[in-house]
């Protein structure tokens, strides 16, 4: 079974896995400067690349979640939510977010969401790894990795692949 797993941003990593071997793994920027511009980019190189490869199963990360505890203040005994990002950037990923459940569905894909710390101890051993250890576990999967987009894609994929199996769903062995 050919899955692949999104880490989706306006520079989305993409990874394609075939059992436990990378097939595919790219950093793709979407192209344009509005929302409208971007979206339009990104739907058209999201679907082709699910197309292009045959993928049957598919696993994005969460986007973030708006409201996060300020923990600087947390420690001194302050609970205050910040957001990580802005508004934009939020409205951007939940955005891309929604076009991609949307595409996969169109195609039959099965689509599935999973927290960035659930897939991260799946893939390092650790939830609260950064991308660097991601990185460097994938770079050993797929050695001639070059972006850390990517790299979380493989994570992701890897989780994939792992909840799969565990349901018993069949996968060609990686040569």
């Amino acid at each position: 079974m050919i899955i692949a797993g999104f880490d989706i941003a306006t520079v989305t990593g993409a990874c394609v896995l075939d059992g436990t071997k990378v097939l595919h793994a790219e950093a793709f920027r979407a192209k344009g400067d509005s929302d409208p511009e971007i979206f339009a980019s990104w739907r058209g190189w999201f679907r082709s690349m699910l197309l292009a490869h045959e993928v049957q199963e598919v696993a994005i990360e969460q986007p973030l979640r708006t409201p996060q505890i300020n923990q600087a203040k947390a420690k001194k005994g302050i609970l205050e939510l910040s957001p990580k990002s802005s508004m934009a950037t939020y409205l951007r990923s939940y955005g891309l977010r929604a076009h991609a459940v949307e595409i996969c569905h169109s195609i039959n894909v099965g689509c599935r969401e999973v927290n960035q710390s659930t897939w991260r101890a799946a893939f390092t051993g650790n939830g609260h790894a950064d991308k660097q250890a991601s990185f460097v576990i994938a770079k050993q999967l797929y050695p001639k990795l070059k972006s850390l987009d990517a790299a979380e894609s493989i994570g992701v994929a890897w989780w994939l692949n792992g909840e799969l199996s565990q349901i018993g769903m069949k996968f060609s062995e990686a040569s």
